[in-house]
């Protein structure tokens, strides 16, 4: 093997061997490998390298020919040159866990230097002693001249320095910094410290025998100056992109830095910044109008100093834990100047530097309206918001409590009679000034003795807890009636008033609330057909009005298989020029003997016992005869609507039915509007909304009946995809003197319109209403205004006139 064969073969191997270490690393990094493992592997590479090397050396200068016998010596050699190799590794690491001295700089770098050199004169000793030990068992004539050992000792430690300082920052850029270095560039390093380390071996090999290579000498030294140019170079390099990295950071913080500032100065909440001892630090603008205090002021306080008395241990406990790193939301209150109150909703965060707590942010934000609007809330829940009597609900509530501790005696409904006379003669803000005094005066009397509340418009609820028998509550029956006998100062009117009251006993006439209520209720109605101005108690034989419901139930099947009902049409009129765009189907029951029975009275009825669906399907189906006839004959160009039961709406066979009748009959499914109501969409919103689409996919309008009546209205406008809304008469009937009405209506209209959707509005009666009604920008009119309901030729006739008057 020739010298240059030589350099070309153990270039190739030591550039494997730094290439195969430095990738057991990272592999040993990745996987978590123990320190002992990752050692022994790198040992035995760096270890079986050092053995080889010099053998090559000696192939090299043809002074050793290649036996088995050789490298068997070579094999057991290489077993001493990776057991110091692994020992050598072993305590560099247990070097570098040794703690350095933070606040001692300039120490450590000069221990770093140190250990570095230390590396690379060890490493190089045993070296050039392992190899003279080498080739001295190869019973080699050797002979060690000082100047040669002195020329091949500093060529090592300059190579051996070099590759510790290439790791370390390769370890650098791969492990610390994140940076990829180019693997040509690592491994024309690893090449230049190969050609050193070899070059220098040989020289060093040779010269124990007395040779010398000019060549090899020279491509030493200059392989040694490039080595330390790259290394210097690569260095610098690293630390330029450090600080280049250090200043895209530095940058970043100062961006954060005024995020963070105006997050903090911009901030709508109040943020409070404290120390440990919760003294404030620094406050934004919003925390001084919540306080009412300067910023002077507020730093000499302490966060207790503005914490009302009962929250202060509160908020000791809630420092506490987030001064141990826990975050907390709460809510507090806090005294302002000016010995004002505030409620507050408060997040609190704990202020970490360098892994340790030095404060808090408290973030607040003024919940005081809040507060108010749900003590508002929960006070309506259960209270009349008119009279603040108990409503339904909270009397129904604090009613069971007696009824389990069996304390209730009575329970009394009072209707007042012909009601409707002062609001049809006052208005209605006369009629809730006049029930306002009507619930102080039952209050009056009362008082301790038993629990009021208002059911709903006119009528009023006392239960009586404190009396013993009947006779004390005839007693305070009668007291009730001789309070309501002064008249009443309405405005500038006087007012006098009777009642009509049900009386039910408990546990005789029933034993739980509702019972107690439907009976009362019965005595209530029975005072009111017996003249009014008395009371009546409940009496068993009122359960004969439940046989007559029993004799219309039976009447009503009959009228289903006889179909003893008819159809009426009430129009509905644009606003705009008065044309009929759509007509309303309304259903009446032509009884054999009472006549005309009234929807209001038999719908009802069916829907509790499931008749519904087949008076439904008839509605339907004779309406799109009708229409049909309407059609092909007429012409006519308005839409149909149709009423839908809920029970019949959310029927399983109900959409296949209304698609075989506008089949059977010819009728665009445009021109068919479903009128369905909002209780429907409260009560089943996920199915309702289901089934609208389905319609709407088949080409249906859809229509919400009676909009406004519900206390979530507004909430399903949103949901359901709707054509039309249609507002309820009672809020129409007002128009345009009740405001509050006036609001509703010109709001549901706004809404609507921005909903891109069309507005009915129903029982327009005068021409006042309707200019109000179309400034206000509502789509279509129904009412008595233009027409009552009328039978299919009546209503045809409506329209021929009008085609003419058009025409």
């Amino acid at each position: 093997m020739s010298p240059f064969l030589y350099l070309v073969f153990s270039i190739f191997l030591c550039c494997f061997s730094l290439m195969l270490i430095l990738h057991v690393t990272n592999i040993a990094v990745k996987q978590n490998y123990k320190e002992s493992t990752l050692t022994f592997l790198v040992a035995v590479i760096a270890g079986i390298l050092i053995t080889l090397i010099p053998y090559l050396s000696l192939l090299a200068t043809n002074i050793l020919e290649f036996k088995l016998e050789y490298l068997l010596h070579l094999i057991k050699f290489s077993m001493f040159s990776i057991l110091f190799c692994f020992a050598c590794f072993m305590l560099m690491g247990i070097m570098g866990k040794i703690p350095i001295k933070p606040r001692k700089i300039k120490y450590n770098r000069v221990r770093e230097k140190y250990a570095y050199i230390t590396v690379s004169v060890c490493g190089s000793i045993f070296i050039l002693g392992f190899t003279y030990y080498l080739l001295y068992t190869l019973k080699m004539p050797l002979l060690l001249l000082k100047e040669h050992l002195i020329i091949s000792l500093v060529l090592l430690i300059a190579a051996i320095y070099t590759l510790s300082r290439i790791y370390e920052h390769l370890y650098i850029d791969k492990l610390i910094i994140k940076r990829r270095i180019s693997f040509f560039k690592m491994l024309f390093l690893f090449f230049m410290f190969s050609i050193c380390i070899n070059s220098s071996l040989y020289i060093f090999v040779i010269s124990l025998l007395l040779k010398f290579n000019f060549y090899m000498g020279t491509v030493a030294l200059v392989s040694v100056v490039v080595l330390f140019i790259l290394t210097i170079h690569y260095i610098e390099n690293q630390l330029k992109y450090q600080q280049e990295q250090l200043e895209h950071k530095n940058n970043i913080l100062t961006i954060n830095e005024q995020h963070y500032r105006s997050l903090f100065e911009n901030n709508p909440d109040a943020v409070f910044t404290l120390d440990l001892a919760g003294n404030f630090i620094a406050v934004n603008a919003s925390v001084l109008p919540l306080t009412n205090l300067t910023l002077e002021e507020l730093l000499q306080l302490t966060l207790m100093d503005l914490l009302v008395e009962q929250e202060k241990n509160k908020m000791l406990l809630i420092l506490k834990d987030v001064y141990k790193g826990s975050n907390a939301s709460f809510e507090t209150i806090m005294r302002t100047k000016g010995d004002k109150t505030v409620n507050l909703k408060v997040t609190a965060l704990p202020i970490n530097i360098n892994e340790k707590i030095t404060g808090a942010y408290f973030i607040a934000q003024d919940i005081t309206k809040q507060i108010e609007m749900q003590n508002k809330v929960r006070f309506l829940a259960y209270h009349d918001e008119l009279t603040g009597l108990l409503n339904r609900r909270g009397i129904y509530r604090r009613v069971e409590n007696y009824i389990q501790s069996k304390t209730l005696a009575a329970a009394i409904l009072i209707d007042i009679d012909m009601f409707k006379d002062i609001n049809d003669h006052l208005g209605h803000m006369a009629g809730d000034i006049f029930l306002q005094q009507v619930a102080y005066r039952l209050h009056q009397v009362i008082e301790t003795k038993g629990l009021i509340g208002r059911m709903g418009g006119d009528e009023f609820l006392i239960c009586m807890t404190a009396t013993q028998d009947k006779w004390e509550v005839i007693e305070i029956l009668q007291e009730i009636q001789t309070a309501m006998k002064e008249p009443f100062k309405i405005q500038e009117s006087t007012k006098e008033i009777t009642l009509s009251i049900g009386v039910s006993y408990f546990p005789e006439d029933g034993e739980d609330f509702n019972t107690l209520i439907k009976h009362a209720d019965m005595a209530m109605y029975k005072a009111k057909k017996h003249g009014r101005n008395n009371f009546i108690e409940y009496s068993s034989a009122f359960e004969e009005e439940k046989l007559n419901q029993i004799t219309m139930l039976q009447e009503l099947k009959l009228a289903i298989n006889q179909e003893q009902f008819h159809l009426n049409f009430q129009p509905k009129h644009s606003s705009n020029d008065n044309k009929i765009v759509g007509i309303e189907t309304l259903v009446r029951w032509q009884h054999p003997s009472k006549g005309i029975i009234s929807p209001v009275k038999f719908i009802p009825l069916a829907e509790q016992n499931g008749l519904i669906i087949p008076i439904s399907n008839w509605i339907i189906q004779e309406a799109c005869r009708i229409y049909s006839q309407w059609i092909q004959s007429y012409h006519v160009s308005f839409h149909l609507s149709i009423n839908v039961s809920p029970a019949h709406f959310l029927d399983n066979g109900f959409i296949n039915f209304l698609l075989k009748q506008v089949e059977k009959y010819h009728i665009p499914t445009s021109m068919i509007d479903i009128e369905i109501t909002e209780n429907l969409a409260i009560e089943n919103t996920e199915l309702t909304r289901k089934k609208i689409n389905i319609l709407k996919k088949k080409g249906f309008q859809i229509s919400m009946d009676d909009f406004g009546t519900g206390y979530t209205s507004l909430t399903y406008l949103s949901q359901f995809n709707l054509d039309r809304i249609k507002i309820d008469r009672s809020f129409i009937m007002e128009l345009p003197d009740n405001r509050n009405n006036g609001a509703i209506v010109e709001s549901l209209i706004s809404v609507a319109k921005n909903l891109d959707m069309i507005v009915t509005a129903e029982g327009v009666e005068t021409e006042a209403q309707l200019k109000i009604l179309n400034k206000w920008g509502c789509d279509e009119i129904q009412g008595y205004f233009f027409s009552k309901p009328l039978p299919a030729e009546e209503l045809i006739e409506y329209w021929n006139k009008q085609v003419k008057d058009d025409c």
